[in-house]
C-alpha cells in the first residue's frame, strides 16, 4: 500500500474560484500527445496520492479485509473523496489542455489488475477524440505491469487501410514474436504520476503483478451532429453494458456548476443512445 502524502481531498467549492482551468501542459507536451497518442505527467497528483490511495482501498477491500476481485464502474463516482478529482485544478487543467476546456467526463473504472493484458485498443474513432486518464497508486515498472503503448498507433483515418501494427494482438501469427516482444514503449510510473492515452492507441501490460490503478474516461465535447453521433456510439459501446447511466449518484449530487459542464452533454445524449435507452427501460421495468 502506498500513502506517500496526507493532503486532504479538496472542497468542490474551490473549483469555482476561476472560470477557466489553469494551463498545465506545455505546447510541446500537447504536440507529443497529438503525435504519439500518450503522455506521462510526472507528479501531477503527488501531494494528493495519500488520500487517493486510501479512498481506493476503501472501495476495493472486501468485508473480510481481503482484496476484492470486482471491477467498479463508475469508480470515482462511488467515493465522496474521489469525485473531487474532477474538480482538481491541475488534473482538470491537464485534461482541458488536451481535449478542450469543456471536455466530457465519460465514467471511470477501478480494480486490482492482475496478470497480463494483451494488445488491444479501446476504439477506432475517426470523429472526435476519446482518452483515458490512468492513475497508478504503486510504483510500476516494465517488468511489473507498466502500461505499454505503440506510439502513433492511434492515428486512424476514415477510409484508409489500418496501420499493420494495429494487428499486434496477433503478433505470433503476424510477425512470429510473442506479444511481450512487440516493439513498444513501457511507461514506468511512480505514485502521483498520471498517464493519458488516446482510446485508439494499441496498448498492453505484461509482468503479472497485482496493480492498484483506476482510470477516468474523457472526451472532446461534440460540436456538430457527427460528433454527437460518435458520443452516442461511445455510450452504447462502453457504458450501456454497465448500466443505464454514465455517472453515479455521488458525482451528480455534488456537482458544482463547473463540474456540471463536463457532465451535461453526456447526460443529454444518454436519452438518445439506443442501447442506453433500452437499458434504462429495463431498469425502470424491474423496479
Amino acid at each position: 500500500m502506498t500513502t506517500t502524502a496526507t493532503t486532504d481531498a479538496p472542497d468542490a467549492a474551490e473549483a469555482e474560484s476561476s472560470s477557466q482551468s489553469p494551463r498545465v501542459l506545455t505546447k510541446h507536451q500537447q504536440a507529443f500527445f497529438a503525435t504519439f497518442g500518450y503522455l506521462r505527467i510526472p507528479g501531477l497528483l503527488r501531494e494528493e496520492i495519500g488520500w487517493i490511495s486510501d479512498a481506493y482501498d476503501e472501495l476495493l477491500t472486501a468485508p473480510d479485509g481481503s482484496r476484492s476481485d470486482r471491477t467498479i464502474v463508475p469508480f470515482v463516482d462511488s467515493s465522496p473523496r474521489l469525485t473531487t478529482l474532477l474538480d482538481h485544478a491541475r488534473l482538470e487543467g491537464a485534461i482541458a489542455d488536451l481535449l478542450g476546456e469543456d471536455f466530457n467526463y465519460l465514467s471511470s473504472d477501478g480494480a486490482y489488475r492482475r496478470g497480463d493484458t494483451p494488445w488491444h485498443c479501446d476504439g477506432s474513432w475517426t470523429v472526435g477524440r476519446f482518452a483515458k486518464v490512468a492513475i497508478y497508486l504503486d510504483p510500476i515498472t516494465r517488468a511489473t505491469g507498466a502500461l505499454r503503448v505503440i506510439p502513433g498507433s492511434h492515428h486512424v483515418a476514415a477510409g484508409t487501410t489500418p496501420w499493420a501494427v494495429r494487428a499486434a494482438a496477433e503478433s505470433r501469427e503476424q510477425w512470429g514474436i510473442a506479444q511481450d516482444q512487440v516493439p513498444s514503449v513501457a511507461i514506468e510510473t511512480l505514485p502521483g504520476d498520471v498517464v493519458m492515452f488516446d482510446h485508439n492507441i494499441m496498448h498492453a501490460a505484461f509482468g503479472g503483478s497485482v496493480r492498484r490503478m483506476f482510470t477516468l474516461n474523457v472526451g472532446m465535447r461534440a460540436t456538430n451532429e457527427a460528433g454527437l453521433a460518435a458520443l452516442r456510439d461511445y455510450l452504447d459501446i462502453h457504458i450501456s453494458p454497465w448500466g443505464p447511466r454514465t455517472h453515479g449518484d455521488g458525482m451528480l449530487a455534488t456537482a458544482s456548476p463547473r463540474r456540471q459542464r463536463h457532465l451535461e452533454q453526456v447526460i443529454a445524449q444518454e436519452g438518445l443512445a439506443p442501447k442506453m435507452v433500452a437499458k434504462a427501460a429495463v431498469s425502470v421495468a424491474s423496479r
